[in-house]
């Protein structure tokens, strides 16, 4: 069941009042290598096995630069389905998935979550499985969210979802976010530079090699560092859930959690970010 809606006059609705996601992943889709493609479809193993995959249809909210779209094609998904708000998202998971892939078989195109009205192109049967990693907590209303995204989810099916844990500094991070959003390339650079010298010198603090920590960094999903700062300093707009509220919230639908990683508390109180904690929830027949 598709969530109600409020009347259009708010930023749930306007991309303009939302970080432009699309332009990091644009920026990020240009250093896409062959390397990163297998990494992500590890990455992404690592989650769902790949008997989960196989011969499945394959739903990805918010697929920014197309790359994980990519990884379930290569898993071995019969057909992909990558959905994003941002228009720049839209076209440069498109070019991506035509540069690396030469089937047929997966659509883009742009949607609102929020917004049932641009549903028309999605299977009203549902999807075996339904993907959104650090999407649904940045479309301005997480809950209604995560509701109309696991509606997609066939009976049986898996809903794979990532999203940003409760942490004391989550009202302060919301502000900075908006006020990142708004400001200026230089003041951005600017920014970026100095929380990336921070993180990287509390890793120093405990004895983690910063330097390796950079060079490694795109083992995880195929993602790289300066990619993930940006998009966590200009992540507006901003929720988070604890693994407590997120498991009650979804079991509460229909579904059984049959996988969790990284839910363990965030360090530092939240002090360089809250990290994401990733789920599994098989539907109910």
């Amino acid at each position: 069941m598709i969530s109600a809606l409020k009347p259009k006059t708010d930023e749930r609705y306007d991309i303009e009042s939302h970080f432009g996601f699309g332009d990091n992943w644009a920026a990020y889709a240009a250093h896409i290598t062959p390397e990163k493609i297998q990494q992500a479809e590890a990455g992404l193993l690592a989650l769902i096995p790949a008997h989960e995959i196989q011969g499945k249809t394959f739903l990805d909210i918010g697929c920014g630069s197309g790359l994980h779209s990519l990884a379930a094609l290569r898993a071995g998904a019969a057909h992909v389905t990558a959905i994003d708000f941002d228009p720049t998202s839209v076209k440069t998971a498109q070019r991506v998935l035509d540069q690396f892939w030469t089937d047929t078989n997966v659509d883009v195109f742009s949607y609102n979550i929020l917004d049932p009205s641009t549903y028309r192109e999605l299977t009203p049967e549902g999807y075996d499985v339904v993907y959104s990693w650090g999407v649904l907590h940045h479309t301005g209303d997480m809950i209604a969210a995560i509701k109309n995204a696991a509606s997609f989810v066939a009976p049986g099916g898996l809903f794979v979802v990532a999203l940003y844990k409760k942490t004391p500094l989550c009202n302060a991070w919301a502000v900075e976010k908006k006020i990142y959003s708004s400001l200026p390339n230089w003041a951005r650079w600017l920014i970026n530079m100095m929380y990336a010298s921070g993180y990287l010198a509390g890793l120093a603090s405990q004895k983690v090699n910063a330097v390796d920590y950079v060079r490694t960094y795109e083992q995880k999903r195929g993602m790289r560092f300066m990619t993930d700062v940006v998009d966590w300093l200009g992540g507006y707009p901003y929720q988070s859930i604890s693994p407590a509220e997120t498991k009650k919230l979804i079991e509460s639908m229909g579904f059984e959690m049959v996988n969790a990683l990284n839910t363990a508390p965030v360090k530092a109180q939240g002090l360089f970010g809250s990290g994401c904690a990733e789920y599994v929830f098989r539907k109910n027949f």
